[in-house]
């Protein structure tokens, strides 16, 4: 929580994604949801600048990927909130994915989060970061041993 504190403007994304692989590491996603949740009220507090409002819905996203990644519930709950504090998250793209990939995670269908996945990458590519957050979701789906591709 030091970091957050402390006023850290980068991440080593990298040493991050080592924590993320690490299944013990589950104190790192609650340190990177608090980091999304400081960068949403940032953006919350000057929802006049669009720039700004881009940013809260990518930190939204990455937020409630972070509560996936500890439970189907907490997810569920986060993104209520979210979308309770900001209305335009409610069409987004990375939203309705969230919906299919908790769908998908209920249903305990690998095949239907492969899919919603494939379909979010053919038009936005997902980078690294994410591509780790999902398929440790992924991993959740009991009986999966595929990949996201």
């Amino acid at each position: 929580m030091s970091l957050i504190k402390s006023g850290a403007k980068n991440f080593d994304w990298d040493i991050i994604n080592v924590f993320i692989v690490d299944e013990s590491a589950d104190y790192v996603l609650n340190l990177l949801t608090d980091f999304f949740v400081c960068k949403i009220q940032v953006a919350m507090s000057t929802m006049d600048n669009p720039l700004l409002k881009y940013n809260a819905k990518e930190y939204f996203f990455k937020a409630s990927l972070c509560h996936f990644i500890v439970d189907e519930l907490n997810a569920k709950l986060a993104i209520e909130k979210y979308e309770e504090m900001f209305p335009a998250f409610t069409d987004s793209r990375e939203l309705k994915l969230l919906k299919k990939l908790l769908e998908a995670h209920e249903e305990q269908n690998s095949e239907a989060f492969t899919e919603a996945v494939k379909e979010f990458d053919s038009v936005s590519r997902l980078d690294q970061w994410l591509t780790t957050m999902l398929l440790r979701i992924k991993k959740t789906i009991q009986g999966d041993a595929g990949d996201l591709k």
